[in-house]
């Protein structure tokens, strides 16, 4: 399975591998939302109201696809979002994840919530993974784990906060399947936590605890699941260095817009005061060019980073990322645009609706 995940040339090849590969409620978790989903639908859905305006005979003979994210160096400008259950999916889970990404040249969000232990992927990827808290304790276990955190050499934290509980995911109820209990002695960030009793609710995360969290790491702070302009504007206050545009792949709550609808309206707010990256239904290289035009200094992937670990592990994320790398060159000779900096609004056209079961990751 990895050396056909390797050799394939289209995104899709990878997610098809993937679904042979699955469990069928393992599938469900990966690909699933909250609700009826379409929050999940709609984020995907997204991508298809904007086209692209060309510009003709602009002479470009080379594109370049790198960018640089709080000092860190990307091929290009897509990250590993994190996720905390990459083992269920390969045994090397977040390992590989962590790996993949060193090998190809882009970072890593290695999750709180992950059963590797984070010196295990600070070893196996080459650069230097951001670290993502959700805060599940009081400071008197955020504190330590900060602390390591930084030892570690972790480039950044990123702070989840949308997920004041877990969401109603109708396919894992009714598969019965939830990755994370209380019970879960795997996780070992969390078995440290004083207290630590319910996996499903944030404990007391509100404005000033974040500013706490600010204060007491030397580490830039990413706030991750921003979806209102105001709430983007007091991350910024709060000292985050980046805002990160997300509704949770559409996994926490139903009927909200698409991540892809809103980043213009944070970017506008943010007013290049702090990065703004975001993710949710992307699964191509073009939808990176579009988020890319619409403000977004880099972009996330979760549910095809899982596919592609499912498909075929380390090698088989290497191949998603090279596949993207190509799209969005591709993309980029054919607009006249020469690198992924120049890309802006005037790149996009708004777009009638077409019928056509468009998302073939259901």
């Amino acid at each position: 399975m990895t050396n056909d995940v390797e050799n394939a040339v289209l995104v899709e090849q990878i997610a098809t591998a993937a679904k042979e590969a699955l469990e069928p409620k393992l599938w469900d978790y990966v690909v699933g939302g909250a609700g009826r989903e379409s929050t999940v639908a709609r984020n995907r859905q997204a991508f298809d109201a904007w086209g692209f305006r060309r510009r003709v005979l602009r002479n470009i003979q080379t594109v370049e696809t790198s960018t640089s994210l709080l000092g860190e160096e990307l091929a290009i400008p897509v990250f590993l979002s994190p996720i905390g259950s990459l083992e269920l999916l390969h045994r090397e889970g977040a390992r590989a994840s962590a790996q993949a990404a060193g090998q190809y040249g882009t970072t890593f969000f290695y999750g709180v919530n992950s059963a590797t232990p984070m010196q295990d992927v600070v070893d196996a990827g080459r650069g230097q993974p951001i670290f993502q808290l959700y805060v599940r304790d009081g400071r008197d276990w955020w504190q330590p784990l900060l602390e390591s955190v930084e030892r570690l050499g972790f480039r950044a934290l990123c702070i989840t906060v949308d997920v004041p509980v877990i969401g109603r995911r109708d396919r894992d109820i009714r598969n019965h399947f939830f990755a994370l209990t209380a019970s879960d002695t795997r996780r070992p960030n969390l078995s440290a936590a004083a207290g630590f009793s319910d996996p499903s609710r944030l404990h007391g995360l509100d404005w000033d605890v974040l500013k706490d969290i600010v204060a007491a790491t030397r580490l830039p702070v990413i706030v991750k699941g921003i979806q209102d302009p105001a709430d983007a504007l007091l991350a910024v206050e709060a000292g985050a260095a980046a805002v990160y545009v997300s509704n949770h792949g559409g996994r926490q709550l139903d009927d909200e817009p698409a991540t892809l609808e809103i980043l213009p309206g944070i970017v506008d707010a943010v007013q290049g005061r702090a990065k703004v990256l975001m993710d949710g239904g992307i699964t191509h290289g073009i939808d990176v060019v579009k988020a890319l035009a619409l403000g977004a200094d880099a972009v996330g992937v979760g549910k095809m980073q899982a596919l592609a670990l499912a498909s075929g592990g380390a090698p088989g994320v290497v191949r998603l990322l090279q596949l993207f790398e190509e799209e969005i060159r591709n993309t980029l000779y054919q607009l006249g645009v020469a690198s992924v900096g120049a890309l802006g609004r005037d790149a996009l056209h708004p777009l009638s609706r077409i019928d056509r079961d468009r998302p073939w990751i259901a």
